[in-house]
């Protein structure tokens, strides 16, 4: 699910003359896309063990997406309380239960949680 969000946030980027900032408390999501996607890569899509690569079409799709733009990818602390962190959480669970949760669309400042972008 972690490289499903990444890819559907990218995809909804219009403009990529801008830095973009992906936060994540995904090291799976971080480390793969700093670190071991190129030598996935050059190895034809194994892992240092030899094993083919999990989600192999995800992080093709990702690498896709990322192409042309500045990505910076920063992992944060899981259940640290950080307000965008734990409405995410919320979201994904609502959805992984079946239920609808209610999504925000609209001015940042208008927004109810406040400090939401704080992950400092």
């Amino acid at each position: 699910m972690e490289l499903i969000g990444a890819i559907k946030a990218l995809e909804q980027i219009q403009d990529s003359r801008n830095k973009i900032q992906v936060v994540t408390d995904s090291g799976y999501l971080v480390k793969g896309m700093t670190e071991w996607i190129h030598n996935w890569q050059k190895k034809n899509w194994k892992t240092a063990d030899r094993k083919q690569v999990l989600n192999r079409d995800l992080w093709e799709e990702l690498l896709a997406l990322s192409r042309g733009k500045e990505i910076v990818w920063k992992q944060i602390g899981g259940h640290k309380g950080i307000a965008g962190n734990e409405r995410c959480d919320a979201i994904a669970t609502e959805f992984a239960d079946g239920k609808k949760p209610e999504l925000y669309a609209g001015v940042l400042e208008n927004y109810r949680i406040r400090n939401i972008l704080n992950v400092s």
